[in-house]
């Protein structure tokens, strides 16, 4: 939705799978990457719908589930350093900005 011009439209769908990840059973940490990715898009929803304090919960979270997860899978990094990004920019646009420096330099 977002690349097609509604990008207000996108935000159900991603919470949705959001919802979908969580309720895998704890056990099973292989669609543990998909969670983190779909928190890392949630929160770009929220920015990109003009709140960026609603995307930095979802970021923060992607973040220290990546951070877990690449600690165990160098391949999770590249998720890792976009989540940092994304979360210094989030900081940053919701008026944060001395939060924002240590995420975008550790990205």
């Amino acid at each position: 939705y977002r690349e097609s011009g509604r990008p207000e439209d996108a935000a159900a769908p991603t919470e949705e799978a959001v919802r979908l990840y969580r309720a895998v059973p704890a056990d099973d940490a292989t669609l543990l990457p998909d969670l983190v990715r779909a928190l890392n898009n949630l929160g770009v929803q929220h920015r990109t719908l003009g709140r960026p304090e609603d995307a930095v919960a979802p970021t923060e979270e992607a973040v220290r589930l990546c951070r877990a997860l690449a600690a165990g899978d160098p391949a999770l990094l590249t998720d890792l350093a976009r989540a940092l990004y994304n979360l210094g920019n989030h900081y940053r646009e919701s008026g944060r900005p001395e939060d924002a420096a240590a995420p975008t330099e550790e990205a």
